[in-house]
Parts: C-alpha cells; sequence; structure tokens
C-alpha cells in the first residue's frame, strides 16, 4: 500500500533545506520497520494559496501500517514539525 503524510505549512516554517533534511532523515529511519519498503518526499513546486507545501509518500505492507503509527520516529516527526503544520491529509491507497 501506499501512506501519503501532505502538508500545508504555516507562516512560521521556514522551508530551509535543513528543514527538509531533518525531516527526510526521520522518516529514513522508519525504513527500519519490517514492511517499509520506500519512503519519497515531493516539494509543491506551484506557488498557490490553494496549493499544498509538501508530500510525504511511504510504500508499506498494509501490516505496517500500526507499527509505523507507534513508532518513535512518527513520535518525532509530530513532535518536532506538529508545531508548523496548517492542515495536512493522510491518504491510503493500493500501489
Amino acid at each position: 500500500m501506499k501512506h501519503y503524510i501532505i502538508v500545508k505549512w504555516n507562516e512560521s516554517f521556514e522551508a530551509k533545506e535543513e528543514q527538509f533534511n531533518r525531516i527526510e532523515s526521520i522518516f529514513n529511519q522508519a525504513k527500519s520497520i519490517e514492511g517499509i519498503k520506500t519512503v519519497d518526499f515531493s516539494k509543491n513546486i506551484i506557488e498557490r494559496d490553494n496549493r499544498f507545501d509538501y508530500m510525504i509518500a511511504i510504500t508499506m505492507d498494509k501490516s505496517a501500517l500500526n507499527e509505523y503509527d507507534s513508532c518513535v520516529y512518527h513520535k518525532q516527526w509530530k513532535d518536532e514539525f506538529g508545531k508548523y503544520i496548517k492542515s495536512k491529509v493522510i491518504f491510503d491507497s493500493e500501489d
């Protein structure tokens, strides 16, 4: 399955390369969870109010979702970047 996390940053988020490197570092560690296969990152290239800013796409077995949801890396993401998220969409689909 594909697990998508799509976010719109709030005004206090500074879109610096260090921030994106940190996000990628956190999520790349999640690949150590059995059943997580790939993690991909995309930045929006069109600046409009009705666009989201960033997407994380995780390819995983359905059985890995519960472990991922409760893992330390997911908590790190929420603790470090949750305060910068204005809105988000979580979407799961078949590969």
